[in-house]
């Protein structure tokens, strides 16, 4: 979703340069500590895998850094790069000790957040009311033909919960017209050398060491995947488990003699990539991504709503 509201905001924005924006993450996983700047010699250990994957896939120019402490990163990143004027930062709702010009809250339309309880009873790291200061909700997860009538059926019901649960604040309100619906597009599977796409009906083994690997091979529908290999998120890959995905190809090739290809998503290649050479390029890796598909026209709303928290900041 970064990726995405960066791409929402650069789309015929000539006067919008890439260097005025900022992404600042916490780096999950990584074996550092402190601010670090994301560049082209970063590695996921180093910095985290999400971060990486972002550095290698969104504009040129884009300043991408990590820090566990939100406030000392931001201040670190102005001191570095002054002519910054938006920091985009993957889970910023939560730190109270910011104030933030606008907050996208995301939530999965299957199981929305009204449906949740606070740590340790649940997942959420605030109760409901929080909601209140919210700009935007995104629904996430969304059917690509999820129908107008449903949206709205769900928008009732998610309305209908907050009146429940939240303790007014008179001062702030969230706005109900601000509620929005996107779908996870799968990318066609692409080698990680060559960008070639792989051919709809091959045979693949999926790898994957993400939080939701269902949905992964839910995007897969148009191949053949006749084994799924399933790692904890943000796995750190070994040497020893290309070698096993090698072992798997051979048994299955003496079985079938049919080429086998894997398949990975992007946020693992960043993993996996250090530890092949050119010489790998027989392992016939792909890897693919999910992309952000916008309902109902809500990319208009959603680009009108941040142009205007980015004036408000200047």
């Amino acid at each position: 979703m970064v990726m995405a509201v960066i791409k929402l905001l650069l789309e015929d924005e000539p006067n919008l340069k890439p260097q005025s924006i900022g992404i600042l993450s916490r780096g999950y996983g990584r074996s550092s500590r402190g601010f670090r700047w994301v560049d082209q010699g970063s590695t996921a250990h180093q910095v985290g895998d999400e971060p990486l994957e972002m550095f290698y896939n969104v504009s040129d120019g884009i300043n991408i850094a990590v820090c566990e402490n939100r406030v000392k990163g931001l201040n670190q990143m102005l001191m570095d790069v002054p002519s910054l004027n938006m920091v985009l930062l993957d889970d910023g709702f939560q730190h109270l000790q910011l104030e933030a010009t606008g907050y996208i809250v995301l939530t999965h339309f299957s199981n929305p957040f009204t449906k949740d309880w606070p740590l340790p009873a649940g997942n959420l790291r605030e109760f409901p009311a929080a909601i209140q200061y919210a700009d935007i909700i995104i629904a996430t997860h969304c059917d690509a033909n999820l129908s107008l009538e449903k949206a709205e059926q769900w928008k009732h019901s998610l309305l209908s919960d907050i009146r429940k649960q939240s303790i007014v604040n008179p001062s702030k309100s969230f706005n109900p017209e601000n509620i929005y619906f996107a779908h996870y597009r799968s990318s066609v599977p692409r080698h990680y050398l060559s960008g070639n796409f792989i051919e709809p009906g091959s045979q693949i083994i999926l790898v994957t060491g993400v939080a939701d690997p269902h949905r992964v091979l839910v995007g897969l529908q148009s191949f053949q995947v006749i084994k799924h290999i399933i790692y904890r998120d943000h796995y750190v890959f070994k040497v020893a488990d290309i070698i096993q995905w090698r072992k798997e190809i051979q048994e299955i090739l003496t079985e079938k003699n049919q080429r086998i290809c894997i398949v990975t998503t992007r946020k693992d290649l960043v993993r996996i990539k250090p530890l092949l050479d050119h010489q790998d390029s027989e392992l016939s890796l792909y890897s693919m991504y999910s992309e952000v598909q916008f309902l109902f026209g809500a990319e208009l709303n959603v680009k009108a709503l941040l142009m205007k928290q980015r004036k408000y900041n200047e």
